[in-house]
């Protein structure tokens, strides 16, 4: 058995993160018609799906419909993923499992990681504002292209990019989640902040992060591994 400490010493190695990346589209891709089925019989695009005019001045609402439906897809791959790495790296596929409280999404090894999936500009949102949430995140960004079928041939080229990154335990949930919950929403938004990054507390197991202006680091995504 492998002896690795946790997932961000496993997500340190070039090779393993490569690999989780590649595994983690894929499985996104070959499980597309979970979330958009109709779409992947009739070969539609996701513009032949939801039309923009069908939705006038609010366009916004058509990339929040599709990251409800795939957000459960991410979180899913992300899961299969690690149990394959597992498997390849000789650590018990125990070690790995889908987390039952609200204290988070995933338990890997003996942490306890929440899982935020967004199209959203350097952002992610959620209502994770409790104290008692992990202050350990994988978080995934990704655009999508609405103008390619959904034929599952080529289905990675309905993700031309995307990114993913960690956040170290070091890291409090206060002071990760922006926003402050009222009464009748709890709306809050993530973004990584620059300071973070020179203190080593994100990793960027895809992609990478622009930290060079303001308190905010820019996205920077990296071209499917798959194309």
């Amino acid at each position: 058995m492998s002896n690795f400490k946790n997932f961000w010493e496993i997500m340190s190695f070039p090779v393993h993160k490569k690999y989780f990346a590649k595994r983690v589209v894929n499985w996104v891709v070959e499980n597309l018609k979970d979330s958009f089925g109709y779409c992947c019989r009739n070969n539609l695009t996701l513009n032949q799906y939801l039309p923009p005019e069908r939705f006038g001045n609010s366009k916004n609402q058509i990339t929040v419909f599709i990251s409800v439906r795939l957000s459960e897809l991410w979180e899913n791959s992300i899961f299969e993923a690690i149990k394959e790495m597992f498997g390849q790296l000789e650590i018990p596929i125990s070690k790995v499992s889908r987390w039952t409280t609200s204290d988070g999404d995933i338990k890997i090894l003996n942490d306890v990681y929440e899982i935020k999936t967004s199209q959203a500009k350097d952002s992610w949102t959620g209502a994770t504002h409790s104290s008692h949430k992990s202050s350990l995140y994988i978080l995934v960004h990704y655009s999508i292209d609405r103008d390619k079928n959904l034929d599952l041939l080529n289905g990675n080229e309905v993700f031309p990019e995307f990114s993913i990154y960690l956040s170290s335990s070091k890291l409090k949930t206060k002071e990760i989640w922006n926003g402050i919950p009222k009464e009748n929403s709890s709306f809050t938004t993530l973004r990584i902040e620059n300071e973070w990054i020179k203190e080593g507390n994100v990793l960027c197991i895809f992609g990478n992060l622009d930290s060079s202006k303001g308190k905010y680091a820019k996205i920077i995504h990296e071209k499917n591994p798959n194309l």
